[in-house]
Parts: C-alpha cells; structure tokens; sequence
C-alpha cells in the first residue's frame, strides 16, 4: 500500500513534468508565431512587394521591348538580313513562360534553396546580356539573350509569384495588381530608353549598359524577396502530381485561360501594323499605340487586382471580357483616324 501511495506520488510529478513540456513547445510555436512579420502590411511585406515590381518591371520589360532591338538587327551589321531574329525574342518570352511550371516545382519541392533563386537569376540575366554584346552572328543572340536570359528571368521571377501568398491575404489580388503593372511601365518606358542607345552607341554598348544597370538595380532588391514563413513551416509535397489537371473545374478554368491568352498579345503585335497602313500614321505615332497600352495596363492591373479583392472572381472576369470586347470591336473596328484609335 505504502509502494502504491509512493507510485501515485511520482505519477503527478511526471503528469506535471509532461505539461510543463507541452506548455513550452507551445509557448515556443506562440512566440516563433508572434515573432512572424505582419500579414497585408508592415514594412517587410511592402518592401517585399516594392522589390517583386522592380523584378517584374526589369525582367519581364526587357523582352517585351525586344521589338526595338529587332528592328536594329534587321537593318544594322552584322545581323542585317537575318531570318532568325525574330527567334531571339520568341525565346526569351516563351522560355519564360513554359518553364515557370517546373521551376516554380523545383523551388517548391527545396524551398531552403529557392530563398537564393532571386539573386541567382538575376545574376544569370545579367551574363546572358553580357555576353550577348559580344555576339557576332544570330545564333549567338539566340543563345545568350534568348534561352540564357530566360532561363535567369525564370529563376528570379518564380519566387515573386511563390512568396505573395504568405505576406498577402486579404489584399492579395492589390498586391499582384501591383507587381504585374510593373511590365506595362517597363513596356512603357524601355523601348524608348533602348532607342536612344541604340542609336546613338550601338547594340554592343546598350547591351553592356544595361547588363551593368540590371545588376545594379536588382541585385540590391532581390534580397527583399524572402519567405515569410520559416522553411520549417512549410509543407514539404511532391509538386509534381499532375492529378488535378484531369479535375473538372481545373479543365474548364485553364480552358478560359488559354482562350484569353491567345488574344493578349494580337493588339500589341497587329495595332502598330494597323495604324501604320490603314490610317497612314508615321513611325512614332505607330509604336506610341503599344505604348499608352501598357500605360493603360499599368491602371488596369491594379484596378482588377483591387477588384478581386472585393467582388467574385466571375464579375472581375465579366468585367474584364466586357471592356476587351467593346474596345476591340468598335473603338478598333470602327476607328477612322488615329486619335480614336
């Protein structure tokens, strides 16, 4: 009886000893919580969204104002003649595009070593401009400021997208809105930058410029772009289980999103051709189309992520399909003179 009574003493010391354990590991996973930067807000999180927008703007704007620069091969030594130029920005642009997937898996799946992909890409965006200056044929083009470049721009671009949705919740259609108007200033402002160096230093010269700008403006920023949450918090899953892509509602959301993105880049390619010969516009007020549409993109993405904010993701799509569809039709379709258009 005594032995029994001794037992029922101890068993309360190590009840008492287990909760206390429970009582620090959860007062430990309260302060690692406490401890997180704010959700929405908070100077981390806007410095994280100030550096994704100079990322997009810079990555992203550099292909899309490869027009100038192919103008410049097809008329300028020693590219002068070449059938394969258009190849180069068709590169550097699809590249980007189709290797996101598996990039974006890739971090996912070693999210430790995904905190250095900004500065990585970056790194490798900036050597691919490097070593395009020193082309001497299309094919070297195609290779350096082409596949390279989009290899880089994957690699610092994925976690811009991967991050958002841990230092945005509430505001997080804002903050994409934002992030994604960095390309329509980019459109806006680079061709117009590239076609003064071009003309006045050459391609090799610009090149050089902007290789050494691009590191120096981004390389500084990228280190803004981390995780919020610690690499222990996040959920180690294969990325690669490609079932959802048999689900219904996958099917039909993708459906509607390639539908969309066959006729996102006919105004920019076909407007300047348009105005150029339909309505006898010169050389700059043709290109000036392109450019007050990415102006106009600039609002418009942080209007609709705004918007997506509040209202259900099917008005933003009605609302976005309505305003497409009557601009496309009758203020392109029934335009007479170039300042309608």
């Amino acid at each position: 009886m005594s032995q029994t009574s001794i037992e029922l003493r101890q068993d309360p010391g190590r009840e008492e000893g287990f909760t206390s354990s429970g009582l620090d590991l959860t007062s430990t996973h309260e302060n690692e919580v406490s401890s997180l930067p704010p959700v929405d807000g908070g100077k981390d999180a806007w410095l994280f969204l100030a550096a994704s927008f100079m990322v997009e703007a810079l990555t992203w704007g550099f292909p899309f104002a490869f027009g100038v620069f192919q103008d410049y091969y097809s008329t300028n030594a020693p590219f002068e003649g070449s059938s394969a130029i258009a190849v180069i920005g068709t590169c550097a642009m699809g590249i980007m595009y189709l290797g996101l997937p598996f990039i974006m898996s890739l971090q996912r799946l070693y999210p430790k070593q995904s905190r250095w992909s900004p500065m990585i890409g970056l790194f490798i965006m900036c050597i691919a401009l490097a070593l395009s200056s020193f082309s001497q044929n299309t094919t070297h083009l195609i290779l350096t400021q082409g596949v390279l470049y989009a290899i880089g721009g994957s690699i610092s671009y994925c976690p811009c997208i991967l991050y958002m949705d841990q230092w945005f919740a509430k505001r997080k259609g804002f903050a994409f809105g934002i992030m994604w108007s960095g390309t329509g200033l980019a459109g806006f402002a680079l061709p117009l930058l590239f076609e003064h160096f071009l003309h006045e230093y050459g391609f090799r010269t610009t090149l050089r410029i902007w290789s050494l700008s691009l590191f120096v403006l981004t390389l500084p920023l990228a280190y803004f772009i981390k995780p919020r949450l610690p690499h222990s918090a996040t959920r180690h899953i294969n990325p690669f289980k490609l079932g959802f892509a048999l689900r219904r509602n996958f099917l039909l959301h993708q459906l509607a999103n390639v539908a969309q993105a066959l006729g996102f880049f006919l105004p920019g390619i076909y407007l300047p051709s348009y105005a150029r010969t339909a309505l006898g516009a010169g050389p700059f007020q043709s290109a000036l189309t392109v450019l007050l549409i990415n102006v106009a993109s600039v609002f418009g993405c942080v209007a609709m992520g705004a918007l997506t904010d509040r209202l259900h993701v099917t008005d933003c799509f009605m609302i976005s399909a309505a305003g497409t569809t009557l601009g496309t039709f009758f203020l392109w379709g029934f335009s007479t003179n170039l300042p309608v258009l």
